[in-house]
């Protein structure tokens, strides 16, 4: 989930059900001496908050997901969370980004009719314009 929502940037899980993901992901990449652990727990603490998904949840995922690619100590990837998990607007969640459409819904199909005769036309045929 967490590397879906870096590589898309779409917001299509629960907020319930990828908070806890997001928290352990945290507790993780975040792993230091005992001078991280108040910042880590006020960390927690703000992502706990969290009503909803952040606005930043793409940047949190990315963060997350490939934490060293972005910041090489622990501070540093949990300075970068923090400010993540620090806001106030929320994201809407969307639809699966993979998810199929619903049935004849698909105005942009060029699947062509079988014509008068029961055959399908070939390519050429299929694309001209009758009146």
């Amino acid at each position: 989930a967490i590397a879906l929502v870096a590589r898309t940037g779409r917001n299509c899980f629960e907020w319930a059900a990828l908070k806890p993901l997001l928290a352990a992901r945290v507790k993780r990449v975040t792993e230091g001496g005992p001078e991280l652990d108040e910042e880590r727990a006020d960390t927690l603490s703000a992502l706990d908050a969290l009503p909803g998904a952040p606005f930043t949840l793409q940047r949190l995922c990315e963060l997350l997901h490939e934490p060293e690619r972005h910041h090489a100590t622990a501070a540093k990837r949990l300075f970068a969370i923090g400010k993540m998990t620090a806001v106030t607007s929320l994201l809407e969640r969307q639809p699966f980004p993979y998810q199929d459409p619903a049935p004849d819904t698909n105005t942009d199909s060029i699947e062509a009719a079988p014509s008068a005769n029961g055959e399908t036309p070939s390519a050429p045929e299929a694309m001209e314009v009758t009146s």
